[in-house]
């Protein structure tokens, strides 16, 4: 009987090996197929893009550049120092801001602060509006530096920490701080409900290009699951890849940028640093000649955008307009009602960068905007020049 018994557990045991070795196999064998399928699909997808758009899925990437890096704050990014790209002509000197040194007794500074606009994307350092106003100021006669320290994508809160982190542990009394920032907006739109001041374009647009970062499995498929994603929570304009945004009335985020430009101007006072405030302003006319928005060429391309972001900047650009009435030594230099006067069509790249022409003209503004302010050391020469007919050869009055 015990043999019988002996004999009966090893044919279960029998039965058991070979049926988990069935399992196994079929496990495998389902493994397999279902990452042969979705290498397929990849494939597939990567193709119907490039057929689609005439262009590869990672030549879609814009934000794959190698000038920034991880920081250890809540900013969570800012500009590697040392970077050169020279058919870009773009450099990062070794105190991480854009274009030559300035050295640290440097004794009238002007610090720009903000995001890609006075970064300058898509134009070279001598043709950003920072390194253009230097250049008015000092043909000018006043012995002035200027700091591009903007960052792209950083919003205010990013941008008035690097101020106070990078910029003034460096350089003690600028004579005057000059802010533009426009990614609040796009980061509510993008984050929605899960908007608060701490998120930031770090994941999403940055943290693939640093050498640590791993890129994605399978590009194309989360591409296009995201492009569905994105058309199912009420059409939102994708920017980027990665990127789904939603219309939204925006309160959160205009609390929140009301709160941050208040206890960082009251900071400023306190130090006794004057600040300029410019708006966010896009490439189409916004305080008149609006009729004219409909023929400029960037329209067809970015009028979703438009429809997307236009009131959120409305909103913010307001309180950049009321909060100088509350902080004596804090101006609002408003490019709209200047830009609006002239034609917009030469001045724009895209949605919000400017042309090398669009950075000499607001420059040659902002020199005359300091000047008539008093924000600017006296001139050795005594005498003011605007550089203002340069531009208007080239650029033709609005109606």
């Amino acid at each position: 009987m015990s043999l019988l018994d002996g004999q009966g557990l090893r044919r279960c045991l029998w039965h058991g090996n070979v049926m988990q070795g069935h399992v196994l196999k079929g496990t495998l064998i389902l493994v397999s197929a279902v990452g042969l399928s979705l290498v397929g699909s990849e494939l597939f997808l990567q193709v119907f893009h490039k057929m689609d758009t005439g262009r590869w899925l990672s030549e879609q990437q814009v934000f794959h550049v190698g000038y920034t890096q991880a920081v250890n704050d809540r900013r969570q990014y800012s500009l590697r120092p040392g970077y050169v790209d020279r058919k870009e002509r773009l450099s990062i000197n070794e105190h991480g801001f854009r274009g030559p040194l300035i050295g640290d007794d440097v004794q009238h500074l002007i610090v720009v602060i903000g995001d890609s606009v006075p970064f300058g994307t898509g134009v070279s350092d001598d043709e950003t509006y920072p390194a253009v106003l230097e250049s008015l100021l000092r043909q000018s006669g006043h012995a002035v530096r200027v700091l591009n320290a903007a960052v792209p994508s950083y919003n205010l809160r990013q941008s008035f920490d690097r101020l106070r982190m990078e910029v003034l542990t460096r350089y003690r009394s600028p004579l005057v701080v000059l802010v533009q920032a426009a990614n609040d907006v796009s980061l509510a739109t993008q984050f929605r409900e899960s908007y608060t001041p701490d998120v930031t374009w770090a994941e999403i647009r940055w943290r693939n290009t640093w050498p640590q970062a791993s890129p994605r499995l399978f590009p194309a498929t989360q591409y296009y699951v995201d492009q569905a994603l994105a058309r199912l929570a009420s059409g939102p304009t994708t920017v980027a890849i990665g990127e789904q945004h939603v219309h939204l009335s925006g309160d959160k985020m205009i609390r929140n940028v009301e709160n941050v430009l208040r206890e960082a101007l009251s900071v400023c006072g306190e130090r006794g640093i004057q600040v300029v405030l410019l708006p966010v302003d896009p490439f189409y006319y916004q305080t008149r000649n609006q009729t004219k928005n409909g023929d400029l060429p960037v329209w067809k391309t970015h009028h979703m955008h438009f429809d997307l972001w236009d009131d959120l900047i409305r909103r913010l650009n307001q309180i950049l307009a009321d909060v100088n009435r509350t902080f004596p030594k804090v101006f609002f230099f408003d490019t709209r009602v200047r830009l609006d006067g002239i034609d917009r069509e030469k001045l724009y790249l895209d949605f919000l960068h400017y042309t090398p022409m669009g950075n000499r003209v607001i420059a040659e503004q902002l020199a005359e905007f300091l000047h008539q302010r008093g924000l600017l050391p006296k001139a050795q020469n005594l005498v003011w020049r605007t550089e203002q007919h340069r531009v208007s050869s080239v650029v033709k009055p609005g109606a």
